[in-house]
């Protein structure tokens, strides 16, 4: 189905008061009102009578209608320069966007209180039967938690680039590596921009393995910037050679002789965990076999890993659970790994988890290479994430670098942000790679409409470049180029006291007469980067 030509949102329509907003703001008042001793009239032991709805202008409403929105807007619009883009008329206007995620929840909401535009398309893409469907849903957890994830990546795009054309795509299915005909589709729609705030299972950390041959052609041929969340396992990445001093086939995760990793898993949680073992070459070396097995405290046994059923014979299982007891209790969990074949080697072993906060025992500790699929890709530019409230890495912001010593991620955007989907579902702030990488998206919109000829390629160097470095000099495994940040679009030179002076000796002949000037600079965007906001 070809999508309905693009119909940018007028400037001003995110700042119509809304019925919801103005009854919320009401609502506010009479919390406060009921906390300070409710009001006038009641009495110990009565129902206080309930405030009456406050009359409001339209100014008025107009005003807390802003400020309400302003809850819910990126705080980061003002450390990425934003405002100058949009105050010259920069908000992507002719450029299309793609969200990829696996869950809407929340989508018409968010639409009806302005925080989206109308005209979103919606498509949903099976991995496993590589078809199309027209619309997207609300996604499931295992416990059916409806998912507004895409939804709030979604959101931050818009508040950055409000007048790109939004594609959001939901993903189904399990074949991570059937994702050729999602990006042909996006292709053949004229989309220039992908954000995919997801994590796929790690394999080989150098940018190889199924399904990453589609990448480069994705980035070179069909000129699409595909800007993926680096991951959030800097905490719970564990790398080491397996060893077993006690001949029993199960692995020492320390030096100690701990052969188990323990985790906590919440209630009506999901886990996930990859293990793979460096027999990519096969070989003799390639018969060894590993599993992962997940008991809970008592050693009893609750899940074991499998081979990919894609890929049988890679050196790869995974394991997943989903913890919802009848009684609503944690997991205390504890992972181990044995080996299920022998050989004269100790191979390297890989272990990383999602779903849990932290790993008993990680290596590295300071969470080197623990990038997920596929942002070690160099063809896709992976985005770690930094708190927008003091530009500190998050600490659970996977990094690298590859297997093969290339520095990813490529960038740092934002996390910590506000946003109407998750102050409604989660009570608290968009966090992690999954906010960060639509910061990045929305900032090469603006990028793009400045630069109508940038290819893809072009647009990561235009980001690489203008990032406020962090770190180590250039780029680094923790923040790659640095963080987020637009570059000025104005240079305005003031010549100040324009005077001449005689000419340097420079031999003979001697040099021409010159003018020297004193010039001062300024942008319209303020201070150099680095210096304090405007």
């Amino acid at each position: 189905m070809a999508a309905a030509p693009p119909a940018p949102a007028a400037s001003g329509a995110r700042a119509t008061a809304s019925s919801d907003r103005l009854a919320l703001a009401a609502w506010v008042v009479a919390v406060l009102l009921l906390a300070l001793g409710g009001t006038p009239g009641a009495t110990a032991g009565q129902e206080p009578t309930p405030p009456a709805a406050p009359t409001l202008s339209e100014a008025e409403a107009e005003a807390q209608a802003q400020e309400l929105m302003l809850l819910y807007q990126t705080a980061a619009l003002q450390q990425m320069n934003v405002k100058e883009y949009h105050d010259a008329g920069k908000k992507g206007a002719g450029i299309k966007i793609a969200v990829i995620d696996v869950g809407y929840a929340g989508l018409q909401d968010r639409i009806n209180e302005g925080e989206l535009p109308a005209d979103v398309v919606r498509l949903t893409y099976d991995l496993d039967t590589r078809t199309w469907t027209d619309g997207v849903g609300d996604g499931k957890t295992g416990c059916d938690e409806p998912i507004p994830h895409g939804t709030a990546a979604a959101e931050v795009i818009y508040d950055i680039a409000p007048e790109a054309k939004l594609y959001l795509v939901q993903l189904k299915g399990e074949a991570d590596d059937s994702l050729r005909q999602l990006f042909e589709r996006l292709r053949d729609e004229g989309v220039r921009i992908a954000s995919m705030s997801l994590s796929f299972g790690i394999w080989r950390g150098d940018g190889t393995g199924p399904g990453y041959d589609l990448f480069e052609d994705v980035r070179r041929d069909y000129n699409i910037l595909l800007v993926e969340s680096a991951g959030n396992a800097a905490q719970t990445n564990y790398i080491a050679d397996f060893r077993d001093g006690d001949g029993n086939a199960r692995h020492e995760f320390n030096a100690a002789g701990d052969e188990t990793n323990d985790i906590t898993l919440g209630y009506c949680h999901d886990i996930v965990a990859y293990l793979t073992w460096d027999t990519w070459g096969g070989g003799a070396a390639g018969r060894q076999d590993y599993e992962l097995v997940l008991t809970n405290a008592l050693g009893v046994v609750v899940a074991r890993s499998a081979p990919d059923p894609l890929h049988p014979d890679a050196p790869r299982e995974v394991l997943s659970y989903t913890h919802n007891p009848l009684i609503h209790l944690p997991l205390f969990g504890r992972l181990r790994i044995e080996r299920q074949t022998y050989g004269n080697a100790a191979r390297p072993v890989h272990l990383q988890v999602w779903g849990v906060h932290s790993l008993q025992f990680r290596n590295p500790a300071d969470g080197a290479g623990s990038l997920s699929a596929y942002g070690d890709s160099p063809h896709i530019f992976a985005v770690g994430a930094a708190d927008v409230k003091d530009a500190t890495l998050e600490e659970y912001s996977s990094r690298g670098p590859t297997t093969d010593n290339h520095e990813k991620p490529d960038i740092t955007g934002y996390a910590m942000v506000n946003t109407a989907s998750y102050w409604d579902y989660e009570n608290r702030a968009f966090a992690g790679p999954s906010a960060a990488a639509p910061h990045v998206a929305g900032a090469a919109a603006l990028l793009l409409q400045t630069n109508p000829g940038a290819t893809a390629d072009q647009l990561a160097a235009l980001l690489s470049s203008t990032a406020e470095d962090k770190g180590d000099s250039g780029k680094d495994s923790l923040w790659g180029a640095g963080l987020l940040r637009l570059p000025y679009l104005q240079l305005n030179l003031t010549i100040l006291a324009p005077t001449t002076a005689a000419p340097d000796a420079v031999g003979a002949p001697a040099a021409p007469g010159k003018t020297l000037i004193e010039v001062a600079a300024a942008t319209g965007g303020g201070p150099p980067r680095g210096g304090p906001p405007a």
